[in-house]
């Protein structure tokens, strides 16, 4: 079953979650509207956007790059 939520990791920002999960910045603040992108903590949750067939990660990686190789734990 896809993700549909992540847990942050030090360091990591609204930008650097969606460039990871094929999406964008402004579709992770539509899913997650009370979470203030400019005080992220780690192990705070985030919600994802549900996989689906869509431009949309075709279009992310296409303006910010290939996801990276998931972080370890």
């Amino acid at each position: 079953m896809p993700k549909t939520r992540h847990k942050l990791r030090a360091g990591e920002s609204i930008r650097s979650v969606a460039r990871d999960y094929g999406t964008t910045p402004l579709r992770l603040m539509e899913l997650n509207p009370y979470v203030d992108p400019t005080a992220l903590v780690a192990g705070q949750e985030l919600n994802l956007p549900s996989p689906q067939a869509s431009l949309w990660p075709f279009l992310a990686r296409l303006l910010w790059g290939r996801p990276r190789a998931e972080h370890p734990p």
